[in-house]
This record gives C-alpha cells, sequence and structure tokens, in this order.
C-alpha cells in the first residue's frame, strides 16, 4: 500500500518538475525574440543610414562583386517562429493530457488496492477471532458486507433496525456471527460512540460485552407480536432513551429483524409520531419500502392484525382485559337429547355430581 501511495506521490512531483522546465523554455524563447527583434531595428538603422551615404557623390572606384544568393545564409521569418512555438504548445498539452490520464489511472488501482488489502485484513481478522467475540479497530472501514448480510437499515436518523448479530450468515460461510456482531459495534462505535442502545426481542442472547453492554432484552415466546402491556413498555423505553440526548439512537433486532421488529417498530413511529405518522398500518408500509420487502413477506397476518388493534387504542377503544380461562360449566340439569331425530342414533353419556355436569361424551 506504501509503495502505491509513493508512486502516485513522485509521479505529482515529477508532473511539477516537467511544468518548471517548460515554463523556463518558454522564457528563454521570449528572451531570445526580443533580442531579434533589436537586431532587426539596427538594420533598419544601418539601412537608412547606407541610403543616406549612397545619395552622397563618392569618387569612383572599382565595382564590388555583387554576393550571390547562395552565399547569403537563410532566416527564419516569424512565421516560421510562431508555427514553431505553437507546436512546442501542442506536444506540451498532449504531454500534460496523457500524464494526467496516467496519474488517475494509478489513483484508481491503488483505491482498487486498498480496498483488496482491506476486505482480505477483515477476513483474516475474523479468522483469528472466529472462536470468540471481538471488536474491530475504529480506523478500518465498515465491513459492509456483513452489514449487507445482518441487514441494517436506517428508518429514520434515530432508529436502526437489522436481524440477529449473532447469526451465522445463510449464503456466506466467512460472514461468521462474531464477525457479524464485531462489524455491527464497528457501525455503531464509528457513528453513535455512547449514544446507542439495543433492543433485543428475540429469545436467544449473545455476548453484550461487544456491544458496551448496550442491550435491553424483552423476552416473549413465539413469533407473534408482544403483548400490550409489554409492548408499551419497549415504547416507553424506547421514548425515554431517545429524549435523554438528542443524539441518542434506538437500535432494534428480532431473529430476523423483520416480523416482530417492524410491528413494534411501526408502532413506536405513531407513538411518536415520528415522520408525520399516525396511522401503524400506513408505518408498515413504510417499513416494507425501508427493507425493499412486500408486507407479506415481512410479517404475517397475526402481527399485522396486531398493529390494527394498536391503532384501535390509539383511536381511544380502551384494550379489553386480561384473557380468561375457562375452568368448567355449570349446568342446572342434563340436556335433553331426542335419539329419534339423530340419524347416527348416537346418545350422550354424562357424569353428573349435584346436578353439575363433569364429564359429557357421545358415544355412537
Amino acid at each position: 500500500m506504501w509503495s502505491l501511495n509513493n508512486l502516485v506521490s513522485q509521479s505529482e512531483a515529477a508532473k511539477e518538475h516537467l511544468a518548471s522546465v517548460f515554463n523556463q523554455s518558454k522564457e528563454k524563447e521570449s528572451q531570445k525574440n526580443e533580442g531579434g527583434t533589436g537586431a532587426t531595428e539596427g538594420k533598419e538603422e544601418a539601412a537608412t543610414t547606407e541610403k543616406e551615404s549612397q545619395s552622397l557623390p563618392t569618387p569612383t572606384s572599382a565595382p564590388t562583386p555583387t554576393p550571390t544568393i547562395a552565399s547569403i545564409p537563410p532566416k527564419k521569418g516569424n512565421i516560421e517562429e510562431k508555427e514553431e512555438t505553437h507546436n512546442i504548445n501542442m506536444n506540451w498539452d498532449a504531454i500534460k493530457s496523457g500524464w494526467g490520464n496516467v496519474v488517475n489511472a494509478t489513483k484508481e488501482v491503488t483505491k482498487e488496492a486498498i480496498g483488496k488489502i482491506e476486505e482480505e485484513q477483515t477476513k483474516i481478522q475474523a479468522r483469528l477471532f472466529q472462536k470468540g467475540p471481538y471488536k474491530r479497530d475504529l480506523n478500518l472501514p465498515l465491513d459492509t458486507a456483513s452489514l449487507r448480510d445482518a441487514e441494517v437499515v436506517y428508518i429514520t436518523d434515530k432508529l436502526i433496525t437489522m436481524g440477529h448479530p449473532g447469526m451465522q450468515s445463510a449464503v456466506d460461510g466467512d460472514i461468521t456471527p462474531e464477525r457479524k456482531l464485531a462489524a455491527i459495534a464497528h457501525l455503531l462505535q464509528k457513528r453513535h460512540q455512547g449514544k446507542y442502545m439495543v433492543w433485543n426481542l428475540s429469545e436467544l442472547e449473545y455476548d453484550y460485552s461487544v456491544l458496551d453492554d448496550q442491550v435491553m432484552t424483552f423476552e416473549f415466546p413465539g413469533s407473534p407480536s408482544p403483548p400490550l402491556g409489554l409492548l408499551m413498555k419497549i415504547l416507553m423505553s424506547i421514548e425515554s432513551w431517545l429524549k435523554a440526548d438528542p443524539k441518542n439512537v434506538a437500535v432494534m433486532h428480532c431473529l430476523t429483524g423483520r416480523g416482530r421488529t417492524s410491528t413494534v417498530m411501526s408502532a413506536f413511529l405513531c407513538w411518536m409520531g415520528e415522520a408525520g405518522f399516525v396511522n401503524p398500518n400506513r408505518a408498515l408500509e413504510y417499513m416494507a419500502q425501508c427493507k425493499k420487502l412486500d408486507l407479506e413477506t415481512l410479517t404475517i397476518p397475526s402481527q399485522r392484525r396486531y398493529v390494527g388493534y394498536f391503532s384501535n387504542m390509539l383511536d381511544g377503544v380502551k384494550p379489553s382485559q386480561p384473557p380468561l380461562l375457562l375452568k368448567r360449566i355449570l349446568m342446572s340439569e342434563a340436556p335433553k337429547v331426542s335419539v329419534t331425530n339423530i340419524q347416527t342414533k348416537t346418545r350422550p353419556v354424562g357424569v353428573f355430581t349435584s346436578d353439575v355436569l363433569l364429564y359429557l361424551h357421545i358415544q355412537i
């Protein structure tokens, strides 16, 4: 990497040296032209003096021989000198353009080489620490391959969603869980140092120390949305974190970063009025656009229905009481069944205690 950068600097220095040499040659040429002009003026004065002397009477003498054309040295005219200067300028312009192309090509090759070296460094670092979590050097560039695999998406400038950071890539074997977690931590620490908090909505934990222990866990079973009580706790915790500092950002993930994450995040957009959203269903459609997925792929029907329940709650509809569990049924008397009206000739068999039906079975 150092040799390529050094090559570019040497190329620039050579270019400056050529420019200085050309400027010096142009100055010498201009001085020469000025000297030629003075010599021409002196010749004109000499010719005038010679004409005056010819007008005076001179003694007769032997005629002087007239010089022939072959004995007179040829002289360059002004037009030839201008053409020569023009050719020099054209040659220099060609040299400059050609040298500029060489420099640009060298810069492109250097940039491409640096990118490949940094990519190899990332892979080597991932292999060295594949047995345990690690942190990337903040001076290194972002591991964009791992970030794309984790589906890191900025919903707003303060809300970020992603897939589970501790999952192996399904398409690239080089993107291990350790590498993906290190890439996400590197992004958050580089852009939002000390100003981020992660909400884990999955049932799988990972080494939170890589994220400086800035992780809050909210577990609930299965893929559907959390109960309303738990949902309100999540929304209020995000609200408190973002209001604590204008620079704070909230990061949320589940297993895939889609269903549960999108449901809760769309509810929060309407809860806070972020980006002007008041309808959770519209917010859910916006989440699908951000992730470049259709709504059916992003969520399951129960999650979309749950978003509708939250929308009703925002409109003032009170949620129902906690769900009830049916434990028993009390009956004052056994039901009367007419056997003649049943074509299958089935008859009920029941067990009673103090007029209470304990067991009912339809026997064929």
